[in-house]
């Protein structure tokens, strides 16, 4: 079981730094080593701190990961998802609509493939990985469900949970082997045939 220690929370400009550091460095060293065999000491010495100063930040190198994944998946959501309603105003046809939010979806699993197959792997493992998976799912759910009322009149599908559900499955898990496996298929006919699958699923070709 993971130790339950205290991490502060910077405030003053130098700790807020000193975190910014730490997380530039974890992302480099993550890239050229993997997560695997980097170490929270070699972390802190790239980022120019001490090891005491990574603890003040971070409980160990999993709760590191864990922030960079969730600033990123935020980040993402925040891009792709929260400006879908606006994008909505411009498109005429379902085929678009679905074709935006697919790649909305696979944008927000968008990460290294070493952090992916760490974070991945840890979800089996680490209490506090998944509840984290547990609740960015929930997010992307409710926000899935909030576009397919878009669609509530053409819809055969009347269960919108299960089949948001069933488009965050399908989406996640072949983008997740798409990307760690990288099939020779361009990456807009990946999203476009995805779509085009979700399409038929959802048994929806009408114009809106």
């Amino acid at each position: 079981m993971k130790e339950n220690k205290k991490v502060r929370i910077p405030k003053q400009e130098r700790s807020i730094e000193n975190k910014r550091l730490i997380i530039e460095a974890a992302i480099e060293l993550f890239k050229k080593k993997g997560y695997s065999n980097t170490n929270s000491k070699e972390i802190a010495a790239t980022a120019g701190v001490s090891t005491g100063t990574f603890y003040c930040y971070f409980a160990d190198k999993t709760d590191l990961l864990l922030e960079i994944v969730k600033t990123h998946k935020e980040q993402q959501i925040d891009i792709n998802f929260h400006s879908i309603e606006n994008k909505l105003a411009e498109i005429t046809t379902s085929r678009e609509a679905i074709y935006l939010l697919i790649k909305s979806i696979i944008e927000t699993q968008n990460l290294p493939i070493d952090l992916l197959k760490q974070i991945t792997a840890l979800r089996y493992t680490d209490i506090e990985v998944a509840k984290y998976h547990q609740a960015e799912e929930e997010t992307t759910l409710g926000l899935i469900k909030s576009f397919l009322k878009y669609f509530d009149k053409e819809l055969k599908i009347k269960d919108l949970d299960v089949a948001s559900k069933m488009i965050l499955l399908v989406t996640k898990e072949t983008t997740k082997s798409y990307t760690i496996f990288k099939p020779d298929i361009e990456k807009e006919c990946f999203i476009f045939e995805l779509s085009d699958m979700i399409i038929k699923y959802l048994n929806l070709y009408t114009v809106f």
